[in-house]
């Protein structure tokens, strides 16, 4: 969803394991992870820039940048 965040207070690191195997940070509109959980089907794609991506507040302007993020626009 466009304007859509995770922030992290501190760092990355307040997550467990946030790079692991099996771990996506994705669109909502994502049907390959994790099934059709808009639940509309195949009626729309993920495209990049469906929400922010995961944001730093402890450092200002800090987006994470883990290859396990997609459809982001940081």
């Amino acid at each position: 969803m466009p304007g859509k965040e995770l922030i992290m207070r501190e760092s990355g690191d307040q997550l467990l394991n946030p790079t692991g195997a099996g771990i996506r940070y994705t669109s909502v509109k994502d049907d390959t992870v994790g099934g059709d959980s808009n639940g509309n089907g195949a009626a729309n794609a993920p495209a990049s820039g469906d929400w922010q991506g995961i944001y730093v507040a402890a450092a200002p302007g800090q987006w994470m940048q883990w290859s396990n993020i997609a459809y982001d626009s940081h």
